[in-house]
């Protein structure tokens, strides 16, 4: 392939096209905002290297949506599976990360077991009838030995208009020895907090008048959160990061 095309090709590791976009008013932007992009960066960084730990020769993400955990995990891993029910997410999933396995499926629909299984940010979006048999169902695609690695926000933040519940530590543990008393709990910690030094951030590239990054700002508040996101506690963390294994 000629140089020229080459770097054309390596460009598309983002659909730059698209960052710019007409809004509702029908006025064009250059740019896009995810308020909470570095907290949201950061808690998959710790799980992609919560997971690497284990080395693990297989991983089932459940509720994947457009991929970007296990686009974090390493490629090495030879068997990375995502499922969500959700088949527009998956799309994104399937053109951002391609040699991962996308699936539009139901955990219980999964025949193979890993090593393995995790749910990121996604126990708070099922519903309590279902959630005993959603555990469950993840559970039984744990391979002997395996771990279950769960994460979901915390009652640190205000209830999310898409989430039937937020979590303390009891929660979760109640939750999980209900469904699959077998599973017990070997690693727990609170993740990411609120600092004054990103939030004053959000508001300053954020609002009415500015909208996108301060290059030399934005260096020294993301590596403020880098430096903060391990520090936080049962009282301001704003995910709780757990890890299972299912007793023989």
């Amino acid at each position: 392939m000629p140089d020229i095309q080459r770097r054309q090709q390596e460009q598309y590791a983002f659909p730059y096209h698209h960052i710019s976009y007409v809004d509702e008013r029908g006025q064009g932007s250059r740019v896009r905002i995810l308020n909470w992009g570095f907290e949201y960066l950061l808690y998959n960084e710790r799980l992609a290297e919560l997971v690497h730990s284990l080395k693990p020769r297989s991983v089932l993400d459940v509720g994947c949506g457009d991929g970007y955990f296990l686009g974090q995990v390493d490629e090495r891993i030879p068997l990375r599976v995502g499922v969500d029910i959700n088949e527009r997410a998956l799309s994104f999933a399937r053109a951002f990360y391609p040699s991962v396995d996308y699936r539009n499926s139901d955990v219980a629909d999964v025949a193979e077991t890993f090593d393995v299984v995790s749910a990121i940010e996604v126990l708070e979006h099922i519903p309590e009838e279902t959630l005993p048999s959603f555990l469950r169902a993840m559970a039984d695609r744990l391979a002997p030995g395996g771990s279950m690695i769960i994460s979901v926000p915390t009652v640190n933040e205000p209830l999310n208009s898409k989430h039937f519940r937020h979590y303390d530590l009891d929660l979760l543990l109640k939750q999980v020895a209900e469904a699959v008393p077998e599973l017990k709990l070997v690693h727990g910690e609170f993740f990411y907090r609120k600092t004054w030094a990103e939030t004053f951030y959000r508001r300053l590239t954020s609002g009415l008048l500015v909208r996108g990054e301060i290059p030399v700002l934005r260096r020294l508040v993301w590596e403020h959160a880098r430096k903060s996101a391990r520090k936080a506690t049962a009282d301001n963390g704003l995910h709780l990061v757990t890890r299972f294994t299912k007793e023989l």
